[in-house]
């Protein structure tokens, strides 16, 4: 219950801070009195910035859903087709490092056969997973991503340079609601992460594994089958948690 209500002081915060970027920079540019201030560059400036950080809060409330459905045991929605895994990481990949300038990222992408999954869902693990890293690297460094295939599965491996974790946090990771540092000085963020990342694989029979040694890093390892785990209508069933 202590875990629970700090989680929701925490996404009550991290609702509030992009909302109020978008707040404060709409009345600018929509405000009689000082719309007219700003040239056609800053305006376009401030329109990014709305967007950006509408699609983080969207992000957010899109992890919170999931979470809320899994707690309540109705069923990730899933839409399962065969796309090429590969070129989704790629995207994924060059999204971030677009993004996020001072770190670099090394893509080893040596499976190219097509996997039968839901690709947004997917994009959204590769996504979130590089994304922590990054978070959990605040000095930069080399965040690592791999994909490789065999007759039974794909293996995805997201690797990182950054603070890493002890043993004890490292056995809570998947913990809903748990935090490893609450302090002030902790990284931002709510938890949600790598909880709603092991909800999407899981929901496609898939497997996370989580290494990490503190001070040196993390390595986060996905494993999802190579032949489509589902029947007709196995991809809109609730799954075990």
């Amino acid at each position: 219950e202590q875990m629970k209500s700090a989680f929701l002081g925490m996404a009550a915060h991290e609702l509030n801070t992009p909302l109020t970027t978008i707040i404060g920079y709409s009345e600018l540019l929509t405000t009689e009195e000082t719309a007219g201030n700003f040239s056609a560059e800053q305006q376009k400036e401030f329109l990014q910035l709305i967007h950006g950080k509408a699609l983080s809060l969207g992000g957010l409330i899109d992890d919170l859903l999931d979470i809320s459905r899994v707690e309540s045991g109705r069923a990730l929605s899933l839409n399962c087709q065969l796309f090429a895994f590969d070129e989704s990481v790629r995207k994924v990949v060059s999204k971030c490092r677009e993004e996020h300038p001072d770190h670099a990222f090394e893509a080893d992408l040596s499976s190219s056969a097509p996997l039968h999954a839901d690709q947004a869902r997917l994009e959204q693990v590769v996504g979130q997973l590089i994304g922590n890293a990054v978070k959990y690297s605040p000095d930069g460094g080399c965040v690592r991503v791999s994909l490789s295939s065999s007759d039974d599965h794909y293996e995805l491996i997201v690797e990182d340079e950054g603070i890493g974790m002890d043993d004890e946090q490292l056995a809570h990771v998947f913990d809903r609601f748990y935090r490893a540092d609450s302090s002030d000085t902790a990284v931002q963020g709510v938890g949600l992460g790598i909880g709603v990342v092991r909800n999407l694989v899981l929901a496609q029979h898939g497997d996370i594994k989580v290494e990490s040694r503190l001070g040196l890093g993390t390595l986060v390892r996905v494993i999802l089958p190579a032949t489509s785990p589902f029947d007709n209508d196995e991809a809109s069933r609730p799954f075990s948690s």
